[in-house]
């Protein structure tokens, strides 16, 4: 794990006898992002939810592309699933307005995942001054 020389980079999918399957490179050049979404994503973080053997990817899209409006606009989160790390993914859920100004840090603690893996908590944070007008900035 911590021998660079030993790590594979995920370069993207193929068709593998009528399905799709993961392909992997040695080489850092042949790494493909395994999402992209603009200069919008913040924080993204991920979980493993055992019981139901999925991945939790969650992540905050800002509706700013840059500082400091990227920290103040507001942003929306974003939470989706796959059976690997490296996807692909499937949309589960959005809260638009999410955190005053800018909801961040946003995932599921495994600690925090229910023994039949239904019931999650979220944990998050956010910047609670100088919320921006609109927004609710409550913390709810």
């Amino acid at each position: 794990m911590t021998d660079p020389a030993r790590w594979q980079w995920f370069a993207g999918f193929e068709p593998q006898g009528g399905a799709v399957a993961s392909a992997w490179s040695w080489s850092l050049a042949s790494a493909v992002p395994v999402l992209q979404w603009g200069a919008h994503i913040t924080d993204p973080q991920m979980s493993y939810d055992a019981p139901l053997h999925r991945y939790l990817l969650t992540l905050t899209y800002s509706y700013a592309a840059r500082p400091p409006s990227l920290w103040k606009s507001g942003a929306e989160l974003v939470i989706l699933e796959s059976p690997t790390p490296w996807g692909p993914f499937s949309f589960v859920a959005r809260s638009r307005e999410f955190g005053p100004s800018n909801g961040y840090g946003a995932g599921f603690p495994g600690q925090w995942i229910s023994a039949d893996g239904r019931t999650l908590w979220l944990k998050w944070a956010a910047n609670f001054a100088g919320c921006a007008k609109g927004l609710d900035c409550t913390g709810k």
